[in-house]
């Protein structure tokens, strides 16, 4: 019970911010960019608002102050204690100074409400809830962890419970403990207290899961309606984000022919995520990725309310703009008009308060280690704009903030560059060329990207150049690589195909509004077309988490294993072990010297190096070279099991570890016996 009330107050903590710093958003909703009345509630977007603020300032304030006194013996009791205190000052503050307008405020969000919108998201509740829920839930004293996730949800599950039943600051990556935190940890750090706070692991885990994905569809509602002042926009763009366009269902349909039941017959039967793409087949472009990376919805919620708010200044270049531009100017006429009226005026570069900049850069900059790909995305989206809109001090200004809290950040959590920026075109293309990419591109999205061009085409100027905004990370995403791992790069791309989907519903929503059935079958149809590859993406996730068909991996949380590393060790002690991906040992919350190396290589870690060294400690000949290889590389505990007996890339020299340390821990007989030897108690 008290984590759900933390979890309240997080949100309310980030509502008093609102109140206190920025009230005009109360009112953002009364109109559309261009200036149109609206009758549509502000609830959607100030409460996802609310939540993303409150998560992460309530985390840095635990954080800090956690670290602060890492040298006691319960430093997150301190930092949730902390916290407690900053979200107590913040909503008795905004009571006081903004008293007579607090309640006010509470009650206009609700405003244009209408019953359709709660029966919307009422099913998106449901759905979210399903989908978070069936892929990580606790039956009896069994912790399930779908097929589907399970890999991501190793280095998560560790630092989650390196967090709450141990002490990781200064804080080391769970599967390559004893170096620098290259990983950005801080939505598992928050799951992580409210775990400590007495939830139930899946409960702590799935709860801010949920209310973040709700929240990117409640936002990409906001923003369409925002855009385009009609809500059927917003209902569709949010089908185009769950369901993602792709050529792969009709791809693998267009293999077999014969009769309908047999079509049907082999789509039931399959079990794989479908497509032709590389990675695919990981589902890495589907609903998937939202459960299986969970801070990632958190980092879409900063992307999106950072455009919401930063486009206004964009119209307010275009509606100023647009008075002083003739429809009778030839282009040549129109763009040095544009040119002289946009760079050459003080609108253009200093408009409205400053606070605003100050307000998004900081909120951005705060989520660097939330998700550092969704910041990048958004200051990519933001330069883009920037460049039409007035007020570009005010963008520059925000830019600089959020930089600049990302580089103390990664300062302080990383040794060296957080990054390595290259120039390399092409991304998983088999063909790294223009012509490579767009054929890749076109196999990847299906029909999406012909239904943007006809958009682009269809719409203004101004329009134009916002699409333009929202498909930069993607252009990005293909040119250059930033991690050894071209493949996390996927993001950026699916982060502009969320923005870019609320212009392709603006074009579905207006052909369907058109007058005669064939209208409407047309919009039906390119729905269907855009969404079909997605809907059975959902199938297939609900069948490789299907416990009944083997889709669990299924976890004792009272084994005798998780609970002695709970009870015995702290983040501190590193386990020299099999290559460990998730298993009692993660679940215990030990910080394993060399885990599964993916994880690790992709974050930017050195894994050839401690693969090697890991090598020679269990291979060690005597206990004069395995002690010293233990003490340089500050291993407390070894784990020598079944799977490092069978491990075919080294061997393993048992009796040497026997005879240099003391065991323990043991269970099992034979080739199955358990054992964990602590490096600090010498056989004597």
């Amino acid at each position: 019970m008290i984590g759900i009330c933390f979890f309240l107050m997080c949100i309310l903590t980030g509502y008093s911010l609102v109140c206190l710093l920025m009230p005009g958003l109360f009112s953002f909703f009364d109109t559309t960019y261009t200036g149109k009345k609206i009758k549509f509630p502000s609830v959607f977007f100030i409460f996802s608002l609310s939540t993303v603020l409150g998560i992460v300032l309530i985390s840095w304030a635990s954080y800090i102050a956690a670290y602060c006194s890492r040298g006691l013996t319960d430093p997150m009791s301190v930092g949730i204690s902390v916290s407690f205190m900053t979200g107590a000052v913040l909503f008795f503050l905004s009571l006081i100074i903004r008293r007579k307008t607090y309640i006010s405020y509470f009650k206009k969000i609700f405003e244009g409400a209408t019953f359709s919108d709660g029966i919307i998201f009422t099913i998106i509740s449901v759905f979210a809830t399903i989908l978070m829920v069936s892929s990580f839930y606790v039956s009896g004293d069994n912790l399930n962890v779908g097929v589907s996730v399970m890999s991501d949800f190793s280095p998560h599950i560790g630092m989650i419970r390196s967090f709450s039943k141990g002490s990781n600051f200064p804080t080391t990556y769970s599967h390559f403990a004893g170096e620098d935190i290259k990983y950005h940890f801080m939505f598992q750090f928050f799951v992580g207290m409210l775990e400590y706070l007495g939830l139930r692991i899946d409960v702590a885990f799935n709860l801010p899961s949920i209310i973040c994905f709700i929240c990117v569809c409640m936002l990409l509602y906001s923003l369409a309606v925002k855009l385009f002042s009609k809500r059927g926009v917003g209902y569709i763009a949010i089908v185009l984000f769950l369901f993602r366009s792709g050529s792969a269902l009709f791809s693998y349909l267009g293999k077999y022919g014969g009769k309908i039941q047999d079509v049907l017959t082999y789509l039931k039967e399959n079990n794989n995520f479908l497509g032709e793409t590389i990675h695919e087949d990981w589902g890495l472009w589907n609903l998937n990725v939202y459960i299986n990376q969970r801070h990632l919805a958190l980092g879409l919620c900063l992307i999106i309310i950072a455009v919401m708010i930063m486009l206004q200044y964009t119209f307010d270049s275009f509606n100023r703009l647009m008075t002083v531009q003739c429809e009778e100017d030839s282009f040549g006429v129109a763009a040095g008009r544009f040119i002289r009226n946009s760079f050459g005026t003080k609108q253009g570069y200093f408009s409205g308060s400053p606070m605003i900049p100050v307000f998004v850069g900081i909120m951005l900059g705060a989520g660097a280690f939330f998700n550092g790909a969704c910041v990048i995305a958004a200051l990519l989206v933001l330069f883009m704009l920037a460049l039409i809109s007035d007020g570009r001090f005010s963008y520059l200004l925000m830019a600089v903030i959020t930089v600049g809290l990302s580089y103390l950040q990664s300062s302080f959590f990383i040794n060296g560059s957080a990054l390595s920026l290259r120039y390399e075109p092409g991304f998983l293309a088999e063909v790294p060329s223009f012509f490579g990419i767009c054929s890749y591109l076109k196999t990847l999205l299906g029909i999406l990207p012909f239904v943007i061009i006809a958009v682009f085409l269809l719409v203004n100027g101004y329009y134009k150049w916002i699409m333009i905004a929202f498909i930069a990370p993607l252009v990005f995403a293909v040119t250059f690589r930033m991690t050894v791992d071209t493949a996390v790069n996927h993001k950026y791309i699916m982060i502009s195909c969320m923005l870019v989907n609320v212009f392709v519903a603006a074009l579905i929503y207006k052909v369907y509004k058109k007058k005669g059935i064939a209208s409407k079958v047309v919009a039906t149809m390119l729905l269907a077309a855009l969404t079909l590859t997605g809907v059975y993406d959902l199938y297939t996730i609900a069948k490789r988490n299907d416990p009944n068909r083997g889709g669990m991996l299924v976890l004792n949380m009272e084994s005798n294993v998780t609970k002695w590393i709970i009870d015995n060790s702290d983040a501190q002690d590193i386990f020299l072990s099999d290559w460990y991906s998730l298993n009692e040992v993660v679940l215990g919350g030990g910080m394993l010297y060399y885990g599964w190396p993916y994880y690790a290589w992709s974050a930017g870690y050195d894994t050839y190096y401690r693969e090697e060294q890991a090598k020679q400690m269990f291979g060690a000949y005597d206990s004069a070279t395995l002690d010293e290889l233990v003490r340089k590389n500050n291993i407390r505990f070894i784990i020598v099991d079944y799977a490092v007996r069978t491990n075919d890339l080294y061997e393993v020299n048992e009796r040497v570890i026997a005879e240099t340390y003391d065991v323990v821990y043991r269970e099992g007989e034979g080739d199955w016996i358990f054992s964990i030897y602590d490096t600090e108690k010498r056989v004597k």
